[in-house]
């Protein structure tokens, strides 16, 4: 019947579309709304679909039709007018009934006004269509495109997702397993060295993209076991592994609202040659676009990290994170990020180069370590810099509460989805990594914040957005309770601005974000 059979769409538009037709015609056309609502009936039908239609010109109507919509729609097409600019109440909305949304305009914004450029709902839809041409192909664009992005899969039962989360969790146990064995096995004097590059360690290994960035036989096998595991419990799920990753030819890979693994096998290898306990394997499960179950296992360590969504963040199972939680969980020291321990990591830019990003880092560690007053007035005073060589475990440490700042830039991590349409033409801007996902899935659900490294223009009044995924650009902060004079998320935000102020931009660029 066609590609939307059984779906059910919401068609909602904003302020002044009512209007279509009479108002600024030059821009809008001359189609009016009523027009366009049939038309885009007709077409929904056409692909199997049904399609409702809501317009109102007041922000709280459009929230309580937004809110109704749970549980009743498949998928939302939204215009939300002269609300793109101004309404978080909206954009929460959407956000809170976890319905996929496509953002339309019949005009492009980015061509019109200075203060129509920013919407408050780009970073969250599955894709936005802006027009340029007639009114009613932007409509039927959008409503073919909304179809296309609800996958039949994406929603799960409570019961299918715990199902899930438990194949998980065995399953980062006995890939764990794998990692532990094979330092055994090199402490037992078993294995033997092969390769120009085995080193002192006794472990061979390959270099990926300089010296600092290897990937030995242990990371593939583990990878190949994972992959197996999965496909043979779940073999319409996709699979993303940082080894096939890394011997692509191109670093974009299309993430669509399908069941996605997404793992790292062994994050922290240059640890792992050294027999230095900081490594683990990562799995995260992505539904939706969002990482919604992590698993993270340092076997070495005996520390297991899980997480699914609802269902809290935890250690080793028994332990919610974050660990101190009586009476409450701890503010941000009032004045951090003095008294913090700040978490950081090199990288694998080594380039000598002035006002690079190895300089620039530098330039920040020490910004955060020096006295208060020095560095011109930037030093932080932290209680002490660490750098764990492996950002899946810097983020289960923040999760942990143990570490309070994590700031970095540079790892091929995440993975983000950002679909942009403009007017026929898909522009796939789709990318992906592999460290962290699992990491930021437990610190969120842990009640961490995660934004971006780079400090804006003014980082007394600029925007904490949540965290541009993909980016390779991440500042996270603990789970924190409230004080006296603030919630926790405020105490959170505060000491986002306080890094803000002493870290410097990084520069790191990757296809597609």
């Amino acid at each position: 019947m066609g590609p939307g059979k059984g779906k059910s769409i919401l068609l909602i538009n904003g302020p002044n579309l009512n209007l279509l037709g009479t108002r600024e015609p030059h821009i809008y056309g001359h189609t009016t709304l009523a027009d366009v609502e049939e038309s885009a009936k007709q077409h929904a039908a056409s692909l199997g679909a049904t399609l409702e239609t809501f317009q109102s010109n007041h922000e709280g109507a459009i929230i309580d039709r937004i809110q109704a919509a749970r549980g009743h729609v498949d998928g939302i097409i939204i215009n939300p007018g002269g609300f793109t600019h101004t309404s978080v109440a909206i954009r929460d909305a959407l956000l809170g009934v976890d319905i996929p949304f496509v953002e339309l305009h019949i005009s492009n914004i980015h061509a019109r006004e200075q203060f129509r450029h920013h919407s408050y709902f780009s970073d969250k839809a599955a894709a936005v269509i802006m027009g340029v041409g007639g009114i009613w192909e932007e409509f039927r664009d959008t409503c073919e495109c909304q179809i296309m992005t609800i996958p039949p899969t994406s929603k799960l039962h409570p019961e299918d997702l715990d199902e899930i989360y438990t194949f998980a969790v065995d399953l980062g146990k006995r890939a764990g397993k794998i990692l532990l064995d094979g330092v055994q096995s090199r402490i037992d004097g078993v294995g033997t060295v092969t390769g120009t590059h085995a080193d002192s360690t006794h472990l061979a290994f390959a270099e990926k993209d300089n010296a600092v960035d290897i990937v030995t036989q242990v990371d593939e096998d583990v990878e190949k076991f994972i992959r197996t595991t999965i496909h043979e419990k779940y073999p319409s799920h996709k699979f993303l592994g940082e080894e096939t990753y890394s011997k692509g030819q191109s670093r974009e890979y299309l993430i669509d609202a399908q069941p996605t693994w997404c793992v790292d096998p062994l994050d922290g290898t240059v640890n792992y040659t050294h027999c230095f306990p900081m490594f683990c394997v990562s799995i995260a499960f992505i539904l939706d676009h969002r990482p919604v179950i992590g698993v993270i296992y340092a076997p070495f360590q005996n520390q297991f990290f899980s997480s699914c969504r609802g269902r809290g963040a935890w250690l080793n199972e028994k332990i919610q994170l974050p660990l101190i939680r009586k009476p409450s969980i701890p503010p941000m020291p009032a004045d951090a990020p003095r008294k913090c321990i700040f978490a950081c990591e090199w990288g694998k830019d080594r380039r000598d180069i002035p006002g690079g990003n190895l300089h620039r880092k530098v330039d920040s560690f020490l910004n955060m370590a020096a006295e208060i007053g020095g560095r011109g007035g930037k030093g932080g005073m932290v209680h002490g810099v660490r750098s764990l060589g492996s950002a899946t475990m810097d983020l289960a440490y923040t999760a942990m509460g143990s570490f309070d700042i994590w700031w970095e830039g540079g790892c091929w991590e995440w993975l983000d989805t950002y679909l942009l349409v403009y007017s026929k033409s898909f522009s796939d801007l789709s990318t992906i990594s592999r460290d962290v996902a699992a990491g930021i899935a437990i610190l969120l659900e842990a009640g961490g914040l995660v934004t971006t490294a780079n400090p804006p223009e003014d980082p007394d009044t600029a925007p904490i957005e949540d965290v541009r995924l993909g980016s390779r650009l991440y500042l996270a902060i603990r789970p924190a309770g409230p004080s006296r004079t603030e919630t926790g998320r405020q105490s959170q935000e505060r000491t986002v601005r306080e890094v803000w102020r002493r870290v410097r931009q990084l520069d790191y660029s990757r296809p597609g974000a």
